[in-house]
């Protein structure tokens, strides 16, 4: 039984990591592509999870279903806090992100209707080995994904866009319609890996998605480079397992995490990608 104990909390742990990193590639596919940062995808990952809760525990719908229906509707979130993107970019769209994160923790998470006010929602109960073979397949989907779009015309249309919205629409690119593709992809794959995160605690609150989560992953998407997506895979995991390396001093946590983020900015502008790339990143140069 101990065994069996320590083996499950290590998948609880490695699952963890595996859903910042499928969450990494989505931020890689929206910043590192082209060039839209957000501070709100603690509020896609609440939207895939609450979601999913809703479709299984209230409709009763099968997880394999309810999954990427609830991505979908993260998608959707997405899409409609890219909006925005059309007018203003950088910093703003940025607190336009975070805002809609604090709002989704506060409010929308919290609405009776979605979690029964505080009481929070629950949702299929699986063994953490399970929610992670779930969690590795949204990853090696994320990824593929990634790649596909990478070395797409609508890549390299967002690669363009990311560099200079000016010679893009000069050069035929419609930026408006590959801000929207590329939130609406970032917020399906940041949808499903909520959906497993939901899981695997198994009952969530509002404080599952808090808007703290989402600076902590913008800030591993930083570290792991957000122009490389064995970086921001990286830079998640190593975020995800700080906490466990550092379990007998959490106190230190938040002191380390923005300690590396700062290290990292100041001597490794492409994050932690740069240690093995000899090309400019795919963010920019």
């Amino acid at each position: 039984m101990a065994a069996f104990q320590v083996s499950g909390y290590y998948a609880f742990v490695g699952t963890v990591a595996v859903v910042y990193a499928a969450v990494g590639v989505s931020m890689y596919i929206l910043a590192g592509l082209s060039g839209q940062l957000s501070i709100g995808h603690s509020a896609l990952m609440g939207i895939g999870g609450f979601g999913a809760g809703l479709l299984t525990t209230h409709i009763g719908l099968p997880y394999g279903l309810a999954l990427p229906l609830a991505g979908l509707a993260a998608a959707a979130g997405a899409v409609a806090i890219g909006l925005p993107s059309f007018r203003i970019r950088g910093l703003y769209l940025a607190v336009v992100t975070l805002t809609f994160a604090i709002a989704a923790e506060r409010y929308v998470f919290r609405l009776d209707a979605v979690a029964g006010y505080a009481k929070g929602l629950d949702l299929p109960r699986m063994e953490a080995h399970t929610v992670m073979l779930w969690a590795l397949a949204i990853l090696v989907g994320s990824v593929v994904v990634a790649v596909r779009v990478t070395n797409s015309k609508a890549g390299r249309a967002m690669l363009v866009l990311h560099h200079d919205e000016t010679v893009a629409a000069s050069w035929g690119i419609a930026p408006s319609h590959y801000k929207l593709l590329a939130f609406g992809l970032s917020g399906f794959l940041a949808g499903c890996a909520g959906v497993t995160y939901a899981t695997l605690i198994q009952h969530v609150t509002s404080d599952a998605f808090a808007a703290d989560l989402s600076i902590i992953l913008i800030a591993m998407a930083i570290v792991g480079g957000l122009g490389s997506i064995p970086g921001v895979i990286a830079g998640s995991i190593l975020f995800a397992l700080l906490p466990e390396v550092l379990k007998n001093a959490k106190v230190w946590i938040p002191f380390i995490q923005y300690s590396i983020l700062l290290a990292v900015i100041m001597l490794l502008p492409q994050g932690l990608s740069q240690l093995w790339r000899k090309e400019p990143a795919v963010a920019g140069e």
